[in-house]
Protein backbone atom coordinates (compact mmCIF):
# COMPACT_ATOMS: atom_id res chain seq x y z
CA UNK A 1 0.00 0.00 0.00
CA UNK A 2 1.43 3.37 -1.02
CA UNK A 3 2.02 6.03 1.57
CA UNK A 4 0.04 9.23 1.11
CA UNK A 5 2.22 12.37 1.06
CA UNK A 6 -0.28 14.59 2.89
CA UNK A 7 -1.28 13.53 6.37
CA UNK A 8 -1.98 17.10 7.34
CA UNK A 9 -2.50 20.20 5.23
CA UNK A 10 -1.71 23.85 5.82
CA UNK A 11 -3.62 26.37 3.73
CA UNK A 12 -2.14 29.78 2.99
CA UNK A 13 -4.17 32.53 1.33
CA UNK A 14 -3.02 35.67 -0.45
CA UNK A 15 -4.61 38.11 -2.88
CA UNK A 16 -3.24 36.10 -5.81
CA UNK A 17 -3.49 32.45 -4.73
CA UNK A 18 -4.33 29.72 -2.21
CA UNK A 19 -1.46 27.33 -1.41
CA UNK A 20 -1.86 23.86 0.13
CA UNK A 21 1.28 22.49 1.81
CA UNK A 22 2.16 19.62 4.12
CA UNK A 23 4.26 20.39 7.21
CA UNK A 24 4.96 16.67 7.69
CA UNK A 25 6.25 16.31 4.09
CA UNK A 26 8.30 19.45 3.40
CA UNK A 27 9.71 18.02 0.15
CA UNK A 28 6.22 17.48 -1.31
CA UNK A 29 4.95 19.80 -4.03
CA UNK A 30 2.64 22.69 -3.14
CA UNK A 31 -0.83 22.69 -4.70
CA UNK A 32 -1.63 26.24 -5.82
CA UNK A 33 -5.07 27.57 -6.76
CA UNK A 34 -4.71 30.89 -8.55
CA UNK A 35 -7.19 33.63 -7.75
CA UNK A 36 -9.57 34.62 -9.24
CA UNK A 37 -9.18 32.25 -12.23
CA UNK A 38 -9.19 29.04 -10.18
CA UNK A 39 -6.36 27.56 -12.27
CA UNK A 40 -4.58 24.68 -10.52
CA UNK A 41 -0.83 24.08 -10.60
CA UNK A 42 1.90 22.36 -8.61
CA UNK A 43 4.81 24.40 -7.30
CA UNK A 44 8.17 23.11 -6.14
CA UNK A 45 8.53 24.59 -2.65
CA UNK A 46 6.46 26.97 -0.60
CA UNK A 47 5.08 30.26 -1.91
CA UNK A 48 5.70 33.49 -0.05
CA UNK A 49 3.20 36.19 0.78
CA UNK A 50 0.32 34.09 2.03
CA UNK A 51 -1.30 34.07 5.44
CA UNK A 52 -2.16 30.72 7.03
CA UNK A 53 -5.91 30.17 7.28
CA UNK A 54 -7.92 27.52 9.04
CA UNK A 55 -11.25 27.57 7.20
CA UNK A 56 -11.12 26.08 3.72
CA UNK A 57 -14.79 25.35 2.98
CA UNK A 58 -15.03 28.05 0.31
CA UNK A 59 -11.78 26.98 -1.29
CA UNK A 60 -12.85 23.34 -1.51
CA UNK A 61 -16.17 24.42 -3.02
CA UNK A 62 -14.28 26.32 -5.69
CA UNK A 63 -12.12 23.29 -6.46
CA UNK A 64 -15.19 21.07 -6.68
CA UNK A 65 -16.75 23.44 -9.20
CA UNK A 66 -13.54 23.65 -11.19
CA UNK A 67 -13.18 19.88 -11.46
CA UNK A 68 -16.82 19.29 -12.36
CA UNK A 69 -17.45 19.27 -16.08
CA UNK A 70 -20.06 21.56 -17.51
CA UNK A 71 -20.43 23.59 -14.36
CA UNK A 72 -20.43 27.36 -14.51
CA UNK A 73 -18.39 29.48 -12.13
CA UNK A 74 -20.55 31.36 -9.65
CA UNK A 75 -20.71 35.01 -10.61
CA UNK A 76 -18.98 34.45 -13.96
CA UNK A 77 -21.52 34.49 -16.71
CA UNK A 78 -24.80 36.09 -17.23
CA UNK A 79 -27.41 35.37 -14.66
CA UNK A 80 -30.99 36.33 -14.94
CA UNK A 81 -31.97 38.59 -12.13
CA UNK A 82 -34.82 37.30 -10.09
CA UNK A 83 -37.62 39.78 -10.19
CA UNK A 84 -40.86 39.68 -8.36
CA UNK A 85 -43.90 40.38 -10.41
CA UNK A 86 -45.67 43.41 -9.14
CA UNK A 87 -49.39 43.04 -9.17
CA UNK A 88 -51.65 45.98 -8.88
CA UNK A 89 -54.22 45.70 -6.17
CA UNK A 90 -57.70 46.36 -7.39
CA UNK A 91 -59.66 47.99 -4.60
CA UNK A 92 -62.98 46.98 -6.20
Amino acid sequence: MASLPFRDINVHASASHYAFTSPSSPSALTLVVDRPSGDLRLNDGALLGGKRVSSIAGILGMIKLRLGQGMAWPGRGKRKKETKKQTSKNPL
